[in-house]
């Protein structure tokens, strides 16, 4: 499977802010080689449709890089967040998955926590219109989990993970908070398809919800990349931007 990005590790802002301030992170970072790609989260996506959608939010990426004068070799993809796509009936696929292509976004992620009919349906269908699917199953927060005083089953969340490789998915969202967890899915991963090289995202990193972007790069494996949203978007000036983002990039 191609990669969504090349290199093996990478800081991605989440972009779950105004469109003034995704412009500010494009200018600021799209430059910086430890940026690996821009994930668009649909706070972002539903307010650009006052300046054409989300169709335009992805274009500004493209047009930012441009005007950096990068190759075409180092233009960011981007990732598009539904918070919580995936979770529907399987008929949804479709229309999700041609937007996605119709909006040039490189991958889409899901947490199909309405089962495994689901979440064949959404692999397929995103692989068809040509954007790479990456699959969560636990979430940051506690809570979460049955065992934890969550509504969601340890074993079926656990089984997402497993279905999605079975599938053939090898990009996976797990928690930055929580680096056991990371360690968890990537040995069971790793253990029951060798031949997958799983890639790791991870939210939940910096100061808001705790998690260590050097504590969870340690037990992540080969591919990781730290999804980094607060830290990054709460800084005031584009110099500032910058300099978190390079900051955090040392933390690998």
């Amino acid at each position: 499977m191609p990669q969504i990005i090349e290199a093996e590790r990478s800081i991605i802002p989440s972009c779950d802010c105004g469109f003034g301030k995704y412009m500010q992170i494009l200018e600021a970072t799209c430059d910086l080689e430890g940026i690996g790609a821009y994930k668009i989260g649909f706070s972002l996506g539903l307010r650009g449709g006052l300046m054409g959608g989300l169709e335009e939010v992805v274009k500004e990426v493209r047009l930012s890089q441009i005007s950096n004068e990068l190759p075409d070799n180092k233009l960011k993809p981007v990732i598009y967040d539904h918070q919580k796509g995936g979770t529907d009936i399987p008929d949804t696929a479709k229309e999700f998955a041609s937007i996605m292509k119709e909006c040039g976004i490189a991958a889409a992620i899901i947490f199909p926590f309405t089962g495994p009919t689901t979440l064949k349906a959404y692999v397929t269908e995103l692989r068809d219109a040509g954007v790479e699917p990456i699959v969560g199953g636990e979430m940051t927060h506690n809570g979460f989990l049955d065992y934890n005083g969550g509504y969601m089953s340890y074993f079926s969340v656990v089984n997402i993970y497993r279905d999605a490789a079975n599938l053939g998915v090898t990009n996976f969202v797990v928690p930055g908070t929580k680096p056991d967890r990371i360690k968890f899915y990537r040995e069971m991963l790793e253990h029951e398809h060798p031949e997958l090289e799983p890639t790791f995202f991870s939210p939940g990193l910096g100061a808001a919800q705790g998690g260590s972007i050097s504590e969870a790069s340690k037990v992540a494996g080969k591919r990781w990349h730290a999804i980094v949203g607060r830290e990054i978007y709460e800084k005031e000036t584009a110099e500032e931007i910058r300099d978190a983002v390079i900051e955090l990039a040392k933390q690998f």
